[in-house]
């Protein structure tokens, strides 16, 4: 059986975009640089977990503390993976995606502004992906799967040569723990899991464990780095906890 390398370094929250760019890339060098299959890959899909903003009432009460957001990917950490991605693949596609569901009143599009996505179109050539619009497929679990044969999801998320979770350290009220495997969730479209939050899934500890291992299964992610810098305690919408760390696997 192949071991899977994981790493952990401190990451205090007052850090400097720079340093936290630095800290991902020893991390990524401890566990053996960026994936060969990364930096051959044609298209490569990185998944930021950023339903905290969505779940927000309003933009101006998006959680934070000291600065930090709670329960989304913070954005340094997420242009940090995109940045080195690029270093280490200059030709492919790179997609960003997130399910951006219809929790609250204001506009989930406003998502992709409020989380500084839409600069790194432009820095480092990526596109946003809305996980809940556009063709979906059906891709045919492994070995069968534990709940599902095929799970649906968007096109380009299905024909990505590369898969990278960017992930938040939260506590979940049905998972128990949010981490680098539950944040990949978000890459099915919602409108066939279920309600606008996908509970047939999300809400049932049954189906959601089962469901974890055919989707990892399927798209089988090549990386994954943790944002615990701030992590969520008590449930994926509590208050801030002071972990100051960032791990990669």
């Amino acid at each position: 059986m192949t071991r899977t390398s994981v790493a952990i370094r401190r990451c205090q929250i007052e850090s400097t975009a720079e340093q936290v760019y630095a800290t991902v890339a020893a991390l990524i060098d401890d566990i053996g640089g960026i994936p060969e299959s990364i930096r051959s890959a044609k298209s490569v899909m990185v998944k930021p977990n950023w339903v905290g903003m969505l779940v927000a009432p309003t933009p101006e009460r998006v959680k934070r503390h000291r600065g930090r957001l709670i329960n989304d990917t913070d954005p340094q950490v997420t242009e940090a993976v995109v940045r080195l991605i690029r270093e280490a693949n200059g030709s492919a596609t790179i997609y960003l995606a997130e399910g951006l569901d219809q929790f609250s009143d204001w506009d989930p599009n406003r998502c992709w502004e409020l989380m500084d996505a839409e600069p790194l179109c432009a820095k480092y050539g990526i596109e946003l992906i809305h996980t809940d619009e556009g063709d979906v497929v059906d891709v045919p679990v492994p070995g069968g799967g534990l709940i599902h044969q095929f799970i649906r999801m968007r096109a380009e998320i299905a024909e990505a040569d590369a898969v990278v979770s960017v992930a938040k350290i939260k506590c979940h009220q049905t998972a128990g723990v949010t981490l680098s495997t539950k944040n990949l969730f978000g890459l099915v479209p919602a409108t066939r899991y279920g309600s606008s939050n996908r509970d047939l899934m999300h809400q049932n500890p049954f189906r959601l464990m089962r469901f974890f291992v055919d989707l990892a299964a399927t798209l089988r992610p090549d990386l994954a780095v943790i944002d615990g810098m701030v992590g969520a305690n008590h449930t994926m919408e509590g208050e801030g906890y002071e972990t100051e760390v960032i791990l990669a696997g």
